[in-house]
Parts: C-alpha cells; structure tokens; sequence
C-alpha cells in the first residue's frame, strides 16, 4: 500500500462484525471461487476507499466510499 494508506476494517462473508484490530481471514476455494469481501482502506485525511472482492471471478471493484454490505 502507497504510504499512509493503511488497512482499517475486513469484512467477509464468514463474519458477522468487521475485523478492526485482528487478523482477517479471505477464503479460497480449490473450485476457483473466493468469499465475498469488503476491505476498508483509509488514511489520516479521512479519505476513505473499499475494495468488494467478487466471490465468483475474484476481481475487486474500488470504491471512493465506505461501501456496506446488503445483508438478508
């Protein structure tokens, strides 16, 4: 990460609250697919970014905002 960007939150599928201050865990699978995630990227200006890590290509969106996630 470019300097003074730092990690701020991960939240995955597996999770019920976002990991802030712990190891966070992105699941791999062998058929090809990864668990949907949101990581929550940040620097002290409070400009805040979130990358949504699709489950069935793997490829991540970046987002200018802190995006959540739609839950049922």
């Amino acid at each position: 990460l470019p300097q003074g960007i730092e990690i701020q939150g991960v939240l995955t599928a597996h999770q019920e609250e976002i990991f802030e201050d712990s190891k966070a865990y992105l699941y791999f699978f062998p058929s090809g697919y990864v668990e949907q995630a949101y990581i929550y990227l940040g620097d002290d200006a409070n400009d805040i970014y979130t990358l949504v890590v699709q489950p069935l290509t793997g490829k991540a969106k970046v987002y200018n905002e802190r995006k959540e996630p739609i839950r049922d």
